[in-house]
C-alpha cells in the first residue's frame, strides 16, 4: 500500500535513458520482498519494448517462496537469497540498484554498509525509497492501515515500522556517513 511504486519506477525509467537500447537494463531490487515491483518494472519495460533483467535479493526465505509464483511469467526476474551488506555480484555490474522500505529494518551501521554495497554494484545509481519517522507518519499509517482495510500484517508492519524501532535507520541518522557510499 505505501510501497511507493510509482516514484521508484519514475526513477529508474529516466535513468534508464542513460543505458544503449541495444543491451538489457539491468537492476537489483534490494529487500524486493515478493518481487512485486520487479515485476512493475519488467511490465513497464514489455510495455516500452526495452529488454529488461531485475535480480530480486531477498534474505527471507519465507518471502522468496511466496515470491516464485509471482514471477513466474516473468523469466526477466531472477530470485535472489543474499542480504543488502554482502550482494551476490561484482562491483558495478548492474546498471540500478534500487531497495523500497528495507533500511528503516536495519540498524544505521547495517544500513550504511547496504548502502555501501549497493554504490559499488551501481554503474548508474542507487535509489533509495524508505520511511521517515515522524509521530505524524506513525498517525496517518495507523488511520489509513484501518480505514482503507488493509491487512493485518500490514496494520501490524506499519506500526512496528514507524513506532516499535525508534532507534531505526533514517536519513537524518545516515547523512553524515554519505561520503563512505558515494
Amino acid at each position: 500500500m505505501f510501497g511507493g511504486y510509482a516514484l521508484s519506477l519514475r526513477a529508474i525509467r529516466r535513468l534508464a535513458t542513460e543505458v544503449p537500447r541495444d543491451r538489457p537494463l539491468r537492476v537489483i531490487d534490494v529487500g524486493g520482498g515478493t518481487a512485486a515491483f520487479a515485476v512493475r518494472v519488467v511490465e513497464w519495460a514489455r510495455r516500452n519494448g526495452r529488454d529488461v533483467r531485475v535480480m530480486v535479493v531477498e534474505r527471507d526465505p519465507t518471502t522468496l517462496e511466496l515470491a516464485r509464483g509471482a514471477v513466474a511469467r516473468y523469466p526477466e526476474i531472477l530470485l535472489v537469497r543474499g542480504d543488502a551488506a554482502a550482494l551476490p555480484c561484482r562491483e558495478r555490474a548492474v546498471d540500478i540498484v534500487t531497495t523500497a522500505l528495507t533500511l528503516h529494518h536495519l540498524e544505521p551501521e547495517q544500513a550504511a554498509e547496504g548502502l555501501r554495497e549497493m554504490a559499488a554494484a551501481a554503474r548508474i545509481a542507487v535509489v533509495v525509497n524508505d520511511l521517515l519517522r515522524r509521530r505524524l507518519s506513525l498517525a496517518l499509517v495507523w488511520l489509513a492501515t484501518r480505514l482503507l482495510g488493509c491487512h493485518p500484517i500490514s496494520r501490524h508492519d506499519g506500526r512496528s515500522r514507524y513506532g516499535a524501532r525508534t532507534r531505526g535507520t533514517s536519513c537524518a541518522r545516515l547523512r553524515p556517513r554519505r561520503a563512505l557510499v558515494g
